[in-house]
């Protein structure tokens, strides 16, 4: 599999299906009984091959060193050029040349440990497990993964102290690294997957990983948004006035708590495991995330409306330790760099894709999804909650003008 393969925008291939291994003890149809007949026989008949195979290796390790021998000088060594800092040239083939290319480099043995919370089918956690084949075919080998999936190692938070302290090497979740990232969630400041692209793509986006992997000893190697978040609601609501007095359930994120009272709306900081009692008792009227997340925890067994507000964009993060990350020779930085860059621009067009799809299961599952009227009344409740101070104490008033700027490409 080559990096290209992510470029195309298109799923990538599935891994070849195997057969099922067999229990020891477990027989397979009816020729099981036939099979225990010959065991016997199979036991000489492989006897007697590895002892050929044997004899026969032995006669060409004899050949090769009797040709050694009759030769009057040793023929150079061959090299690729990587040692004098050259890159290696493309060789004729059948494909593009990355292959050859990965077969002659000389990467370092490694084992990267990897964490994720998120599982599959999310595109997130399959794109972890195409990146590993990409990575691994690429360095023949030299370099492989030990993953883990879901909250195998804790939370989200127990994850970044995992990462921090060297624990893990990479960790992929949605817990922001720093207070810039955190900003993401200002209502309204962020329109959508192609701006937030392009506000992390920025300098700002780059001085907001220096910070991270300076004050909170985390590098960022790679950021994008995996859904846009809306209300969901236990009652119907068609308008922004329809939200006022309900009783919201927020993370407690500062963002967030500004979205739910620019709707004039009560924002309710809950944890999220105790979120989907607290709709179906009625302790709380709704709660607000990406439609995603809503059907992937059954939050539309509780919650029959969800109200498209739209107010911001939930961004994934993967992190690297930056102990381990420095440490890395520069070819094989560069080498994960290019992978995660592909790696990212698949997941977020398959989470554009999957916008729509979301949104259809809602439906099948009885759920009445409403576009507001008109989102004047929801950019004018940002403003009044002082939306432009909060982002300019978060960001800085020049990389709050630049990321506006940025909302248009």
């Amino acid at each position: 599999m080559l990096a290209s393969d992510w470029s195309t925008g298109q799923p990538l291939p599935r891994r070849r299906r195997y057969p099922r291994r067999m229990a020891a003890g477990q027989v397979r149809g009816t020729g099981a009984m036939r099979m225990s007949a010959r065991r016997t026989d199979l036991r000489e008949d492989l006897t007697i091959a590895m002892r050929m195979l044997r004899a026969i290796a032995i006669l060409v390790l004899l050949l090769l060193g009797a040709a050694a021998c009759g030769q009057d000088t040793a023929a150079p060594e061959a090299t690729d050029g990587t040692d004098a800092g050259e890159e290696p040239q493309e060789t004729e083939g059948d494909g593009d040349g990355t292959d050859q290319a990965a077969d002659d480099a000389d990467w370092p043995e490694m084992t990267i440990r990897v964490a994720s919370i998120y599982t599959e089918p999310l595109p997130e956690a399959l794109a972890v497990q195409r990146l590993v084949e990409v990575v691994e075919e690429r360095t023949g080998g030299a370099i492989t993964f030990e993953t883990h999936f879901g909250t195998v190692l804790g939370s989200q938070d127990e994850m970044n102290e995992l990462l921090i302290t060297g624990g893990l090497d990479m960790a992929l979740h949605g817990r922001a690294p720093s207070e810039e990232y955190v900003g993401l969630f200002l209502p309204y400041t962020i329109d959508g997957y192609d701006h937030l692209q392009r506000v992390v793509d920025s300098e700002v986006g780059d001085a907001w990983s220096a910070s991270a992997e300076e004050n909170n000893g985390i590098v960022v190697n790679q950021t994008w948004a995996r859904g846009i978040r809306h209300a969901n609601l236990r009652e119907p609501a068609e308008s922004y006035e329809d939200l006022q007095g309900r009783r919201i359930r927020v993370a407690d994120i500062r963002g967030l708590i500004a979205a739910v009272e620019s709707w004039n709306a009560v924002p309710v900081v809950m944890a999220f495991d105790e979120l989907f009692t607290s709709l179906a008792s009625g302790a709380v009227d709704g709660a607000e995330n990406t439609m995603g997340q809503m059907l992937s925890e059954n939050h539309d067994e509780v919650t029959k409306h969800v109200l498209k507000t739209g107010h911001a964009v939930s961004a994934v993060f993967w992190m690297s330790n930056p102990s381990w990350w420095n440490s890395l020779d520069p070819d094989v930085q560069a080498m994960l760099d290019e992978e995660l860059a592909d790696m990212a621009a698949w997941v977020v067009e398959e989470n554009k894709a999957a916008e729509d799809d979301w949104e259809t299961q809602m439906e099948e599952r009885g759920v009445t999804v409403v576009e507001p009227p008109s989102m004047d009344p929801f950019h004018e409740g940002a403003e009044r909650v002082g939306i432009d101070e909060l982002a300019t104490e978060v960001w800085g008033a020049e990389n709050w003008e630049t990321i506006q700027s940025l909302r248009d490409g």
